[in-house]
């Protein structure tokens, strides 16, 4: 395999290990806390901490959140990070 080649692969190697990740925690902070989240979409006091936890919210979540806090800029909770 020629350098060329090694140098290509691993380049692509490394940018396929950079991801974006969108930070629960820190959006939900941003908006008043959980508690407040929760009670402006109709969801459970808890259900925020749940979001976080599993780091995973649905899309149907963030479009309460938008319609409830249309200010906010989701894209702005994205942060860069590396799975080495």
């Amino acid at each position: 395999m020629s350098r060329f080649i090694k140098v290509c692969v691993l380049d692509t190697i490394h940018k396929l290990g950079d991801r974006m990740i969108l930070n629960i925690s820190r959006l939900i902070n941003d908006l008043g806390g959980a508690a407040v989240v929760a009670k402006a979409l109709n969801k459970h006091r808890t259900a925020p901490y749940g979001w976080i936890q599993r780091k995973k919210i649905s899309s149907d979540i963030l479009e309460l959140i938008k319609k409830h806090y249309p200010e906010v800029k989701i894209d702005e909770y994205f942060e860069q990070t590396t799975t080495n």
